[in-house]
């Protein structure tokens, strides 16, 4: 088997199977691993007029199109062809936002998401015309994808990797004023779209800009479950217009289907107006819908009002501990951070929402290298109030504290006048299963805490990692099974939005040592502390924090914790795989270019079935050299660079270079390994924002 030939066929499955394609109108072919746009290998010219075609009218049109591999944040693109030819095609509708919710099974086509939309058609006269669709991949472009990344241009632009799908050709009747669609002179898209949004959510539910046509990051949104429509629009993207889609989503489609078989011909009948139904509701029960701050809305149907509701008791919460965290509208937080924000018991609200699975009840908080204990203190009465036990520690003996900090004493009797609540003095953070764990009475927290640990006296770095490092090995072993480790650091210190190298070296290097213990790095936030700031270098004065400090939040995997791309951890080698001369010129029964193989998916897709669930593999970069051996001779040489990156399972240097070596041992079953290029061990952790910074340093030498 030849490269070509294995690549093809793993990246190139069964016609069914496929990313994106056209449900209806129905498309030319059921494959949508199509990558030479914008049709692939059957342009419309080869399709004759005949009284079978489907036929419609200018105006709002109902269409349907599914993906049946998840790209996050891909966004979609619709055109209209030009008449018996598939070039000048005019932009319909651009940024079709992503549906990120959903996980379909490339080998289940009833379980592919469906997207339906309605869009516009123009007033053209048009015997052969076809919808195309466009689908950019912009999950793989890395950090140029996210919000403030400079994204990634299609058609004919820096978008490496699009696939494409066509109908099959229908007639458009336009009216006594309609134009013939070879003279039509396309429009710019939004004059037909005014109402289309201009901000789709990006990464971590940041917002995203897609205003300029043609540019494109990680774009997503929210979409009906029931209905499969947009539901962060306006009516007329969702009403079923047009006659030809109808109502009914059908769920499959085969190459044997035809046009009359999926879809009805439109009529010259009125188009039927949907019946409203009136929505009741009683003195106890609701309906309501929920928006967050992501422009998600959620559907909660007879929920029994109480007057105390989950929402009640957060909002309570905040308020009590107002004094302590930073000074933003509850209503305005993501979602997804207000478990951060919150210390409450029954957090239903948040319940799905958090970092880690809450089992609905917070038990108790360990508070470790408390300073004078001023922030125990602080939050003491509002724990007390929510039921929540405390523990407060120092490293100092009670004799030592007290000389060194002047509020010691006041603070540890403050703490301790509250029953559920204990000031520990002597506790080193560093092994606290010697005070916790017990066998006979071991003691696990759902929350521990380390505000700003630092070694004492000056220190460098290589301490300050020992520390923390030693910390989280310490805090895993207490730390119960849906527990998390909230550690604050000064701007910089943790290191996972490093872009550079040089930064994560500088760093602390925060999530490769959580990785180490089994941890997540499952979050990062802002933290403004408002608390006496009395340990400076084991001395009793303030310390200045930077002006960016942070909150990072660790957990154990349990497959609900998802890290944010931007901060993921990763680790990298080559791959290089032996090119021969026959399969660089292109045999005869070769099937699609090098090019192609380049952009394809084929390594990834099998690198991804060894790792384990919860890595994510990601190709950034590919390439063919012609290198020189050591013999003299020349070689080419297909080069990819693998990543593995921590979305929802922690990723070391130890365990990725063992998937390194199952990937070389699987691969070469097919083709050949350049030879002096197995067995390198993979890269040392690194940050993923890092990571297309230093390819382009790599390859152009530019910082």
């Amino acid at each position: 088997m030849t490269l070509l030939q294995f690549l093809l066929l793993v990246a190139v499955p069964p016609l069914a199977h496929s990313h994106s394609r056209w449900q209806c109108p129905a498309p030319r072919s059921s494959s949508t691993g199509i990558k030479n746009g914008p049709c692939g290998s059957q342009p419309l010219s080869i399709y004759q007029t005949d009284s079978a075609i489907d036929e419609i009218k200018p105006g709002p049109l109902r269409i349907i199109f599914e993906e049946s591999i998840h790209h996050t944040g891909a966004p979609f693109r619709i055109s209209l062809s030009n008449d018996g030819t598939d070039d000048d095609a005019c932009v319909l509708l651009d940024h079709i936002p992503h549906n990120d919710c959903c996980q379909p099974d490339y080998f289940d086509e009833s379980s592919y998401t469906k997207y339906v939309l309605t869009i516009e058609i123009p007033n053209v006269s048009c015997e052969r015309c076809s919808l195309h669709l466009s689908n950019p991949m912009t999950d793989k472009i890395g950090i140029d994808g996210s919000p403030n990344g400079i994204g990634c241009t299609d058609p004919d632009g820096s978008c490496f990797s699009v696939y494409y799908s066509c109908t099959k050709p229908f007639r458009i009747v336009g009216d006594e004023n309609a134009v013939q669609r070879n003279e039509y002179s396309c429009p710019d898209w939004r004059s037909l779209n005014e109402n289309w949004p201009l901000v789709w959510i990006g990464d971590n539910g940041e917002d995203v800009d897609v205003a300029t046509s043609g540019v494109y990051r990680r774009e997503s949104s929210t979409w009906s479950e029931d209905d499969f429509t947009l539901v962060t629009v306006s009516d007329q993207y969702r009403r079923d217009a047009g006659g030809l889609c109808g109502e009914q989503v059908p769920t499959t489609i085969s190459d044997s289907t035809t046009p009359s078989e999926t879809t009805s011909t439109l009529t010259t009948s009125e188009e039927t107006t949907a019946t409203s139904t009136n929505e009741t509701t009683s003195a106890t029960t609701i309906t309501t819908t929920t928006t967050t701050t992501e422009g998600k809305s959620q559907s909660n149907e007879e929920k029994t009002q109480s007057p105390t509701s989950a929402g009640d008791i957060v909002d309570s919460a905040l308020r009590v501990l107002s004094n302590l965290l930073e000074d933003t509208n509850y209503n305005q937080i993501d979602a997804s951070k207000k478990w951060s924000f919150a210390l409450a018991n029954n957090v239903e609200e948040a319940k799905d929402q958090t970092a880690v699975e809450n089992d609905d009840t917070i038990r108790n908080i360990l508070v470790c290298g408390d300073g004078d204990l001023s922030y125990s203190a602080e939050i003491a009465s509002e724990l007390d109030t929510l039921g929540i036990e405390l523990y407060a520690t120092v490293l100092e003996d009670e004799e030592t504290h007290n000389k060194v900090y002047k509020y010691s004493s006041l603070n540890a009797k403050i703490i301790n006048s509250f029953s559920k609540h204990n000031a520990l003095f002597g506790v080193d953070a560093t092994t606290l299963k010697t005070y916790f764990g017990g066998s006979d009475n071991a003691t696990t927290f759902d929350r521990i805490q380390f505000n700003f640990p630092h070694w004492r006296g000056k220190a460098n770095n290589r301490y300050n990692r020992q520390l923390l490092n030693d910390f989280l090995c310490s805090a895993s072993t207490v730390l119960s099974p849906r527990g998390e480790i909230h550690i604050a650091l000064c701007d910089g210190q943790g290191g996972c939005s490093s872009t550079t190298l040089q930064q994560w070296k500088g760093s602390w290097q925060a999530s490769m040592f959580a990785a180490e213990h089994g941890l997540l790095l499952a979050s990062v936030c802002p933290y403004e502390p408002r608390y006496n700031l009395s340990s400076h270098r084991g001395v009793d004065r303030p310390f200045n924090l930077g002006k960016k400090p942070k909150m990072h939040v660790f957990a154990k995997p349990n497959g609900i914790v998802q890290v944010p791309r931007d901060i993921q951890l990763c680790c990298r080698h080559e791959l290089h795989i032996v090119v021969s001369e026959d399969e660089e010129n292109g045999s005869s029964d070769t099937i699609c270019s090098m090019d192609q193989i380049l952009a394809g998916d084929a390594i990834e897709m099998i690198i991804q079935g060894i790792v384990p669930d919860g890595v994510r593999v990601e190709v950034p970069a590919r390439q063919i050299l012609e290198i020189r051996e050591a013999e003299g001779s020349l070689q080419k040489v297909a080069v990819f660079l693998i990543v593995y990156c921590s979305e929802r399972y922690p990723v070391t240097r130890s365990q990725a270079d063992g998937w390194r070596e199952l990937a070389e041992v699987e691969v070469e079953k097919f083709v050949p390994l350049r030879e002096n290029r197995r067995g390198r061990t993979v890269s040392h952790p690194f940050p993923y924002p890092s990571l297309h910074p230093e390819i382009k340093y790599r390859t152009t030498g530019e910082r």
